[in-house]
């Protein structure tokens, strides 16, 4: 089993799709959701900088980010040092735009 046990990513991606578990669709996610297009560089100067603040904060899925065009992402994010769930009432959108 792959309870409580460490792998690298590749290797639990490779394992939950051997149990029938695809969360990780790739070339037909347009099928199945739809995708935003985002300036690259923003985008992943912004998950950056979610990942670094993973530590002490929540993210999630934001409905404006869709609206807002290439050149600006919006995130949804609230301050969470616990395990519990975020209260509704606390979370907050940022916009996010590059400098250039």
């Amino acid at each position: 089993g792959i309870r409580n046990k460490w792998f690298p990513s590749h290797i639990l991606m490779q394992k939950l799709v051997a149990a029938g578990i695809n969360v990780f669709p790739s070339e037909d996610a347009e099928k199945y959701v739809s995708i935003s297009v985002k300036d690259e560089e923003l985008e992943s100067s912004v998950y950056e900088q979610m990942a670094l603040a993973s530590s002490a904060f929540a993210f999630s899925w934001s409905r404006w980010n869709a609206d807002c065009g290439e050149k600006r992402q919006i995130v949804r994010a609230a301050e969470n040092m616990t395990d519990e769930p975020v209260d509704e009432d606390v979370w907050k959108n940022y916009s996010c735009e590059s400098r250039k």
